[in-house]
């Protein structure tokens, strides 16, 4: 690899490192929609970036093209990723649904698997960070969303008695 290419990925990997630094202080909760890459950071054929939360279709809605409807749940769509704000074409991507609670987290899930050049990653990134209420995940926030979910959803819900 050249050193023109490390110094890219380098930089590349410090832009999503410093985007996670900007979010940390907002607070952690279950109405966020968070994203992360879910592939090994750095030049790569593919690059899976995954978010999840409420607002993960309406996410992908807004990078789709207007007029186009979301792919059937569970099925890989192949789709033009467009920037929200400019509307240019970032790359073409499949995308996959998965509807909560039948999902990694229990929430709703997206999945992008874009081209793995780390200027399409960055440029995705910085789409998803455009959108509101989308922010990048913390260290091990899908796991403990995961975990958070189900515990709630296998909770006995107790009932009071008026009496």
């Amino acid at each position: 690899m050249s050193s023109f290419s490390t110094l890219f990925i380098r930089q590349v990997t410090a832009s999503f490192s410093s985007l996670h630094r900007a979010y940390s202080s907002v607070p952690s909760t279950l109405r966020d929609t968070i994203f992360a890459l879910s592939s090994a950071e750095g030049r790569a054929a593919i690059a899976v970036v995954r978010l999840s939360g409420p607002a993960a279709d309406s996410t992908l809605q807004h990078l789709l093209p207007p007029g186009r409807p979301l792919p059937h749940p569970r099925a890989a769509s192949l789709a033009r990723l467009h920037h929200p704000q400019s509307g240019t074409v970032m790359d073409t991507a499949l995308c996959l649904r998965f509807p909560g609670p039948r999902s990694a987290t229990g929430e709703d899930v997206v999945e992008l698997h874009v081209h793995g050049g780390p200027a399409v990653v960055r440029c995705v990134a910085d789409a998803l960070c455009m959108l509101p209420g989308v922010r990048p995940a913390e260290p091990g926030e899908f796991t403990r969303r995961a975990f958070e979910v189900r515990n709630h959803a296998s909770m006995p819900r107790n009932k009071t008695q008026q009496g």
